[in-house]
């Protein structure tokens, strides 16, 4: 049979049509099944979850959590050097703490008021950095929170009083609004501004 001949072109269509016909019976036939919010979150997890590690094996039943990670360790204990001790250490806490070999860190001995006020500056910012990693891994500790919150304000007193003292340590600092702009007016680094 040749389709292309002007006489069977209706034929072929009038083929279309009944294949088109009979493939949306067959398809009202077939019962669709419904679609429950919880069917949509099994769907859901069935498309991102970890099949290789075994996280999720049985289907999620209704208006139940997803653990989102189940191997997050517990907080360890807050077990913390004195904030000088901790500085010289390299780690504030105590638990963490592994000397390398036959080791002894130096404890630094600030020379000048200068140099022992940045100083405090600088180990109030370590601590607070140390201890907003602990928080980033155990966001949930009250403890933390509170030992947080201390340090911020050491830090903010001893960062506020070497401002006050001998000029801004960084461009975030409050009195930078003075003519002359007075974050360039303090000898550089390279210039003894350390010193």
């Amino acid at each position: 049979m040749n389709y292309y001949d002007t006489n069977n072109q209706i034929g072929y269509i009038n083929d279309y049509l009944d294949k088109l016909e009979r493939s949306k019976q067959d398809q009202l036939k077939t019962p669709q099944p419904q679609i429950k919010t919880y069917d949509y979150q099994n769907q859901m997890k069935a498309k991102y979850a970890n099949k290789e590690f075994g996280i999720y094996d049985e289907p999620m039943k209704q208006n139940q959590d997803i653990q989102i990670n189940p191997n997050v360790p517990k907080p360890f204990p807050i077990d913390l050097f004195p904030i000088d001790e901790g500085f010289t250490k390299g780690t504030i806490f105590r638990n963490k703490y592994i000397p390398y070999k036959n080791y002894q860190p130096r404890r630094v001995q600030p020379q000048t008021e200068k140099e022992r006020m940045l100083y405090e500056v600088d180990k109030y910012y370590f601590a607070l950095h140390e201890i907003r990693m602990y928080l980033d891994a155990f966001p949930n500790s009250r403890e933390a929170i509170e030992i947080f919150n201390n340090l911020q304000e050491e830090y903010i007193k001893a960062k506020h009083a070497y401002e006050t003292r001998f000029g801004p340590l960084d461009i975030e600092a409050p009195r930078l609004d003075k003519i002359p702009f007075q974050w360039t007016m303090s000898k550089w680094p390279w210039e003894g501004g350390s010193q």
